[in-house]
């Protein structure tokens, strides 16, 4: 059964202030399934407001037997996961940073990227709130997985090298409570790995479908599903506020999956071309970015 709703009533909803800077006002961008999604007038965060309630649930309680059936063929090693070439890609970037050491990935899912850090030089686990995935990522992969939220994990001061959070922060209500204890549970000189969809990305296609070809239910900003659209400076806000230094931002490669019509492959591939372009002359991604990479270290403890 599908968790999101076609329309929203007022019940369903909650007012937020902005996650990033807390401020109150804002301006309408949009609307995408009945949700309003506006920008921060203090920071620019593009986010949902009101936003679903408890939204982030929706991941936590898929049946074994949905899940099986989706992805059967790639727990039995008859078919490659879409985005494993990604994940490779992305623990490459990592290794440049931080080759060895404990490594903890926050929202493990069924472990189809945790999976691919065996080998590597990492001694690597997990932590999925939904008991149904973690249980699979166990099973399947045999990897070491703790079940429930990061911050109930109850993991030592200092534990890790490397945490990443690939797809994970746009889902989150209370992002400043994971940023904090990301940072109590990493090294003093530990990689924080964040994947993200491009929230300029984002506003760009809602310019071209809603504004230029009047598709006005196209879906641009996922809004049932994400209920903020980072981008690199909104992001980077965040963590200088949190208590962490960027030391790298780049564009990721957009995720292909299969089934995909040809000219979205295409066209995809194009604009991280042109991403990866822009990257190379002024440094930042860019809005042909789909989506964002984020490397940070601790700049200093959170009061």
């Amino acid at each position: 059964m599908n968790p999101w709703k076609e329309n929203y009533a007022p019940e369903d909803l909650e007012i937020v202030l902005c996650p990033v800077c807390g401020d109150k006002h804002k301006t309408h961008i949009t609307i995408e399934f009945s949700l309003s999604v506006v920008k921060c007038q203090a920071c620019g965060l593009l986010y949902v407001n009101p936003r679903p309630r408890d939204s982030e649930k929706n991941y936590w309680a898929p049946t074994r037997a949905d899940m099986e059936k989706k992805y059967g063929a790639i727990f039995e090693g008859r078919k490659a996961h879409d985005r494993d070439s990604l994940y490779r890609s992305h623990l490459d970037t990592l290794a440049r940073y931080q080759p060895t050491g404990n490594f903890l990935d926050v929202g493990t899912h069924c472990g189809f990227f945790l999976r691919h850090t065996r080998g590597r030089g990492w001694d690597a686990e997990g932590v999925e709130p939904s008991p149904v995935l973690g249980e699979l990522a166990r099973e399947k992969f045999g990897l070491k997985v703790k079940t429930g939220a990061l911050e109930s994990a109850a993991f030592p001061v200092e534990s890790f090298e490397v945490i990443t959070l690939l797809d994970v922060i746009e889902h989150l209500h209370d992002v400043r409570a994971m940023l904090k204890e990301i940072q109590r549970i990493i090294k003093p000189n530990g990689v924080f790995f964040i994947k993200t969809p491009n929230g300029t990305y984002n506003y760009f296609k809602h310019v071209i479908f809603h504004n230029l070809l009047r598709r006005h239910n196209y879906d641009c900003f996922d809004a049932r599903e994400h209920v903020a659209a980072y981008t690199v400076p909104t992001l980077t806000r965040l963590l200088n506020e949190t208590g962490w230094q960027v030391i790298a931002s780049m564009p990721s490669a957009p995720v292909q999956t299969y089934g995909s019509h040809p000219v979205k492959i295409v066209g995809r591939n194009i604009l991280y071309t042109v991403a990866r372009a822009q990257h190379a002359l002024t440094g930042q991604p860019g809005p042909f970015a789909t989506d964002i990479i984020l490397l940070a270290k601790k700049s200093s403890p959170l009061l």
